[in-house]
Formats: structure tokens, C-alpha cells, sequence
């Protein structure tokens, strides 16, 4: 191998991908992946022969995305996801997520419904015999029926009989007064005209 000239060049553009570090294309193995890291490692470490021309920061930086690519591209694959470094900053929340899905889903299959894929947090008791409730709603429907139709059958024609009753005795006052108030005021007038 030349010193002068590496097999796996670092990209020159300033934000590469995993896959362009590592010269992997992408579906690539886990042991392809730790194969090239461990050459890229060979050729890039700080204190690496291959890269003593190149300026310390710079060994160190490249180093460190080697490493991170590395971690990157592993994580991807325990998480199940192909490009899990195209969404870094939101890898560890997927993750976090997974994890506690797959913790939910073990305590949930842990019971006697394994088969079934849950086990119920309360537990159903049916009791087959609901006639009582069917009951109950008959009666309770038909003495709301009662309440709702008896002032209208009973109550709304006995106070129409009331009504007409009250203004019949009306008229037959008004009537009866007004045969009185003839009958003294012709008293009167002939009273006057025995006085006269």
C-alpha cells in the first residue's frame, strides 16, 4: 500500500454521509461494515504512518466522523432502519421509542392470553341473564309514558271544564247584574216621580 495515496480517500465535501466514508453502498452487511471500519481505522488513526503529513486537527476530526459513521451505521442496523444516518438527531428518539413499544408489548404478552397477543387489564364477567334490565327499561319507559300523557288526557280537560264552567257563572253574573241595575234604576225613577 502507498503512503501517498489511500485506498479509501476521505470525501473532500463537508457534511458526508456514512456510506461515502466508509465507500460502502447502502444495504451493505454489518460485517462489511466492521470490515471497513477497521481498515479506515488502519489508515486514518491520528497516529497512523499513512497520515503523519497531515495536520493533527484534522487527523483528529476525520477520526472522529470515522467513529461516528461507524456508530451511525450501527445503530441503524439494531434499530432496523437502512438510513438511520440520514435523521441522526432524531435516531435516539426513534429508539427510545422502539425500546419502550417492545418493553410494552413483552408485559402485555407475559400473561395466559399469550396466543391471543395481550392479556386484558380487567377481566370480563358476563352475566347471561340481562332480563332484569330489560325490565327495568320497560317500566321505566312506560311510567314516563304515563307522566308525560296524563295531564293531557285527565288533568288538560278537566281544567278546560273548569274554564268553561268559570265563564258561564261570569256571564250569568254580568247578566243577573245587569237585570238588577235595570230593576233599581227603574225603582228609582219611579220614586222621583211619586215625589214630584
Amino acid at each position: 500500500s502507498s503512503n501517498s495515496i489511500p485506498s479509501f480517500p476521505f470525501p473532500i465535501h463537508p457534511r458526508p454521509s456514512p456510506y461515502e466514508i466508509f465507500h460502502l453502498p447502502y444495504g451493505c452487511s454489518q460485517q462489511e461494515i466492521k470490515e471497513r471500519y477497521y481498515d479506515l481505522v488502519r489508515l486514518y488513526h491520528p497516529d497512523s504512518p499513512a497520515c503523519r503529513l497531515i495536520p493533527h486537527s484534522k487527523r483528529h476530526a476525520r477520526f472522529q466522523a470515522i467513529r461516528a459513521a461507524y456508530d451511525s451505521l450501527r445503530k441503524g442496523e439494531k434499530l432496523g432502519l437502512k438510513n438511520a444516518h440520514l435523521f441522526d438527531e432524531y435516531a435516539d428518539e426513534i429508539a427510545r421509542r422502539k425500546n419502550i413499544f417492545h418493553k410494552h408489548q413483552q408485559y402485555r404478552n407475559r400473561g395466559p392470553n399469550v396466543a391471543k397477543g395481550y392479556e386484558p387489564r380487567y377481566e370480563w364477567n358476563s352475566n347471561a341473564d340481562h332480563r332484569w334490565k330489560d325490565h327495568m327499561i320497560l317500566g321505566f319507559g312506560i311510567v314516563s309514558i304515563i307522566i308525560g300523557v296524563f295531564p293531557g288526557l285527565i288533568l288538560f280537560p278537566r281544567h278546560i271544564k273548569q274554564h268553561n264552567d268559570a265563564v258561564q257563572n261570569l256571564t250569568r253574573a254580568r247578566l243577573e247584574a245587569t237585570q238588577h241595575g235595570e230593576q233599581r234604576r227603574l225603582e228609582i225613577k219611579s220614586r222621583l216621580q211619586d215625589i214630584k
